[in-house]
C-alpha cells in the first residue's frame, strides 16, 4: 500500500501497548541473559594458533572459561573454542577473530551459564584499538534496542574478557564483548521452531514483525540482511534467524549489525546493488504493508524513543563524542517519521510490493 493515512491517535495507542507487553506465551530468559550487568570473564586457550588458523570446523578442547560468582567464589567451566562468522573472520578485518564457545553440560549445571550448550560471542577485533571497543559496546546497545521493541529478539550479554594466550605463555589482554543467545534457546524461549529454508514469501512472514524489522532496520542504517532468503547454498537468512509457530507464520529475527549507519565501522560499506554510497545514508528495504501496520510500528519507535536514547547517553562505556554521534543520528530517523512528506518519501513510496 502505497499510501499511508493516520489512524485515530486512541488505536494506535492502543495497539502499541498491546504489542509493546511481553509475550504472554513466552518463557523466561535462561539465567546468564536476565540481567544487563557487566560480566566478567577469564578465556584460556590457544589463542594465538586459533587465530592463525582460523579454521571453522575446527574446535580447542584445552581451554577454560571462569567467573565469579555471587557469593565470590569462582567457577571453572571447561570449554571449546571455535572461530566463527564470515565478513569478521577474514584476517584483513579482524586480527582477532569472533569465537564460538562449546560448553559441558554436566558442568554447567547450576551455574550461571546453565542450559547454554553453545554461545556466540563478539569479539574486539583489533586488539590495541579504542574506536573498535567503542564498535562493540555500540553493536551491543543495537540489540538491547530491538529488546525494547520485541520480545521475539536475541538476547545479550555484556562481558568484559581477560583472554589468557597459552601459545604465549600465558599473555593476558582484556576487552570488550558480548555473547548472544543461542537460537535454539530463543526458539524455546518463545516457543517457536526452527526454520530450514532457503527461501520463503514475505506474505508467509508475521506482517506486524516483518514491519517492526524493517523500519528498525532503517532506524539503524542497515542494509546487510534479509528476511526471505539465505546466502547461496544457505538457509535463510541473511543476518535473520527464521522461526516459526504452529500455525506456519513466520518470524524474522535479525543479528549481526555492525554494518549499520549507526556504528559506521571503518569496513562497513553499502551493497554496490543499492543506491547509496555510505552505510550512513538510509535506505529502506521493507515490504509495503496495510496503514494500520505501519502506523503501529512507528507508534511503538515513537513510545519507546526516550527509554532508546537513554541506553546511549546512560551507557558509561561509550565516549562522549560516540554518544553524540549516535543520538545525532536517530535524531534523523525521527525527524523523517514526524514530517508526512519525509515519511512518504523514504519509507511508503520506496516499499517493496
Amino acid at each position: 500500500m502505497k499510501v499511508t493515512r493516520l489512524l485515530p491517535v486512541a488505536i494506535v495507542y492502543i495497539l502499541v501497548l498491546v504489542l509493546c507487553q511481553p509475550l504472554a506465551y513466552a518463557k523466561q530468559a535462561d539465567p546468564l541473559f536476565r540481567s544487563h550487568d557487566l560480566l566478567g570473564l577469564n578465556i584460556r586457550g590457544p589463542l594465538s594458533t586459533l587465530n592463525r588458523e582460523r579454521d571453522k570446523d575446527k574446535r580447542y578442547s584445552d581451554s577454560l572459561l571462569s567467573y565469579a560468582a555471587d557469593d565470590g567464589t569462582i567457577i571453572e567451566l571447561e570449554i571449546e573454542l571455535q572461530v566463527r562468522g564470515n565478513f569478521r573472520l577474514d584476517k584483513k578485518v579482524c586480527r582477532f577473530a569472533p569465537l564460538r564457545v562449546f560448553f559441558n553440560a554436566e558442568q554447567t549445571r547450576d551455574t550461571l551459564f546453565s542450559k547454554q550448550k553453545k554461545l556466540k560471542l563478539v569479539t574486539h577485533c583489533k586488539p590495541g584499538s579504542k574506536k573498535y571497543q567503542q564498535y562493540v559496546i555500540q553493536e551491543y546497545l543495537i540489540y538491547r534496542m530491538f529488546n525494547i521493541l520485541s520480545d521475539r529478539s536475541f538476547r545479550v550479554r555484556l562481558v568484559h574478557v581477560t583472554y589468557v594466550d597459552t601459545d604465549k605463555k600465558n599473555l593476558e589482554q582484556s576487552y570488550y564483548g558480548f555473547l548472544i543467545e543461542n537460537k535454539k534457546r530463543l526458539a524455546k524461549r518463545l516457543k517457536m521452531k526452527n526454520i530450514d529454508l532457503h527461501r520463503v514469501s514475505f506474505h508467509d512472514h508475521d506482517p506486524q514483525q516483518l514491519n517492526l524489522v524493517s523500519v528498525f532496520q532503517f532506524f539503524i542504517g542497515n542494509t546487510d540482511w534479509s528476511v526471505i532468503e539465505g546466502e547461496t547454498e544457505e538457509a535463510c537468512c541473511h543476518n535473520a534467524k527464521l522461526l516459526g509457530n504452529d500455525e506456519a507464520v513466520y518470524f524474522g529475527i535479525p543479528y549481526d549489525f555492525d554494518f549499520s549507519g549507526l556504528i559506521a565501522a571503518r569496513y562497513a560499506h553499502p551493497n554496490p546493488r543499492f543506491p547509496i554510497r555510505n552505510v550512513r545514508t538510509r535506505y529502506y528495504r521493507g515490504f509495503c504493508q496495510p496503514d494500520a501496520i505501519l502506523n503501529t510500528t512507528l507508534g511503538q519507535f515513537r513510545a519507546h524513543r526516550n527509554t532508546i536514547y537513554s541506553l546511549v547517553s546512560e551507557q558509561v562505556l561509550l565516549d562522549d563524542k560516540v554518544k553524540t554521534k549516535s543520538l545525532k543520528y536517530l535524531d534523523g530517523f525521527y525527524a523523517i517519521i514526524e514530517d508526512p512528506k519525509r515519511l512518504e518519501r523514504s519509507l511508503i513510496k520506496s516499499c517493496r510490493g
